[in-house]
């Protein structure tokens, strides 16, 4: 009787495994086995899943966001560390975040308002947001590094998210830099300096954070300064930003943010327009969103010194969904929504009348058919979510 022929994936299986003997550490996967092992921290809002293209933050995968002085990027920091924090698996602990902070202008209330609701009434100190200050890339660097290798070996569960916040990877100088200053009078390379160490930590992070068979639960939020890239398309053609680091971390990160802004509000009710763009989107086209931060009073005297901020994500929704950037013709078969100039939001697919903007995102969300219909119509794919 005649043996059954060999299709060509066991014939490859065969000659990778002979290639491959002797490796340590490799493995290999099909696209679906692939594609079913990513996942990463849930994103709870409609705009945000737009603008990265995802509905979670893929684990191990480093995020930059940059721009110029007083954009909020320490502030949308702040806020991720938070929903890391927040985040927790069924039977397992809540998450917690490190700021390795270069910059040493951390703004306590500012903190405190995203972290609001995780006030340790023993020790009054916010339990789940380690605060680390360094004066140079060398050691913020060593305790990123540090963070992944200790994690592996000492949470084998892989049950508590682990938010890492580098702000900034442009807001210090290397050990070497200091050194060349002291020794000659002069930082003479130090920017070389800091772009070498950049480019070996977005070299590695990616081998540090994954263990083999999957990433580990750890979220890397690098915060830079806006660079200026010069145009290559002659003296017509605009430049494009980018942020200050190694051109590497270009290459290794899946997605940047570009943050620009202008003043909004007035005197009682200051605030800030940020525009969200995708300056690099590995998961999808180029994107960007409108999204409102505002400062807060304290709520029991509102002449009290502010007490911190909201970034204003519901309203960021309704305003994507109200003016889309897909044909509105075609949302038209699926959802109407409009926003009135003072913030309400008409939808008769939901049965919102002049609503807050929160009521549509919440009932967006217990709408399971309307809300994977917009995540097609919108490009926007599904990553399974930590603690799922």
């Amino acid at each position: 009787m005649a043996k059954p022929k060999k299709g060509t994936s066991d014939i490859m299986a065969a000659a990778m495994e002979g290639l491959t003997s002797g490796v340590s550490g490799f493995s290999m996967c099909s696209l679906q086995e692939y594609e079913d092992k990513l996942w990463g921290i849930g994103l709870p809002h409609f705009s945000q899943q737009y603008l990265f293209s995802t509905t979670a933050l893929p684990f191990s995968c480093p995020i930059v966001m940059f721009a110029k002085p007083g954009r909020c990027k320490s502030t949308l920091g702040y806020y991720f560390a938070a929903l890391v924090a927040k985040s927790k698996a069924a039977g397992g602990n809540e998450g917690v975040s490190y700021l390795i902070d270069t910059e040493h202008k951390i703004s306590p209330n500012l903190v405190r308002s995203f972290f609001e609701d995780d006030l340790d009434q023993t020790t009054q100190q916010h339990s789940r947001l380690q605060i680390l200050p360094v004066n140079s890339l060398n050691k913020g660097q060593a305790i990123a590094v540090a963070l992944a290798a200790n994690y592996k070996k000492k949470c084998p569960e892989r049950n508590i998210p682990v938010c890492c916040i580098f702000d900034s990877i442009s807001g210090a100088g290397t050990d070497e830099s200091a050194a060349k200053m002291e020794k000659e009078g002069g930082i003479g390379r130090g920017v070389t300096d800091s772009a070498l160490r950049n480019k070996h930590l977005f070299e590695n992070w990616s081998a540090l954070v994954n263990d083999g068979k999957e990433d580990l639960p750890i979220l890397f939020f690098c915060i830079s300064h806006e660079g200026e890239q010069i145009s290559t398309g002659g003296p017509h053609m605009p430049s494009a930003p980018k942020p200050k680091g190694s051109n590497v971390m270009q290459f290794k990160t899946p997605t940047m943010v570009h943050i620009t802004s202008q003043l909004i509000g007035s005197k009682t009710n200051p605030g800030i327009r940020l525009k969200l763009d995708t300056a690099k989107n590995s998961f999808g086209c180029k994107r960007k969103i409108n999204l409102d931060f505002r400062w807060k009073p304290t709520p029991d005297d509102p002449l009290s010194p502010l007490l911190g901020g909201r970034l204003d994500w519901a309203r960021a929704t309704a305003e994507l969904l109200a003016d889309p950037p897909i044909p509105k013709k075609t949302l038209d078969e699926y959802i109407h929504v409009s926003l009135s100039d003072d913030g309400f939001v008409t939808c008769p697919e939901l049965g919102l009348t002049k609503a807050p903007c929160e009521e549509l995102e919440i009932a967006l969300h217990l709408n399971q058919k309307l809300y994977d219909q917009l995540l097609g119509l919108f490009a926007v794919q599904k990553i399974k979510a930590f603690g799922e």
